[in-house]
């Protein structure tokens, strides 16, 4: 069975199980799961904070923050962006560095930075 109605029927099941895929992941299943650049992302950011290369990354100023939870609603990753403001680090291992936050912030406690500041 290779006619045109076979291709529609494998099609229809193939988007079955991508509806199916999705209602059971959750929003951006795939990148949570599957996808090989976070892991990449994941492993370069770990070894980044071994070794202390500057690198991009957020940073916040809790003082600035009002609690707005803009960053949080932009934030494509569906992460919760103000808890991390108000613990101290920006530091999550699915945080794909889009900014979005730091764009939505009206007071500007959201920024992106090269080089952190050092603990004593």
């Amino acid at each position: 069975m290779t006619g045109p109605h076979h291709t529609a029927q494998t099609k229809l099941q193939k988007i079955r199980y991508a509806i199916i895929f999705a209602l059971l992941a959750g929003k951006r299943g795939f990148c949570h799961y599957f996808c090989p650049i976070a892991v990449i992302m994941i492993i370069g950011r770990m070894i980044r904070n071994v070794i202390r290369w500057p690198a991009l990354h957020l940073s916040a100023n809790s003082d600035l923050c009002t609690d707005c939870k803009r960053c949080s609603e932009e934030c494509p990753m569906g992460l919760d962006v103000n808890g991390m403001v108000r613990q101290g680090p920006m530091e999550n291992p699915e945080c794909i560095l889009c900014a979005n936050c730091v764009d939505t912030c009206p007071k500007g406690a959201i920024r992106t930075a090269w080089f952190r500041k050092e603990r004593g």
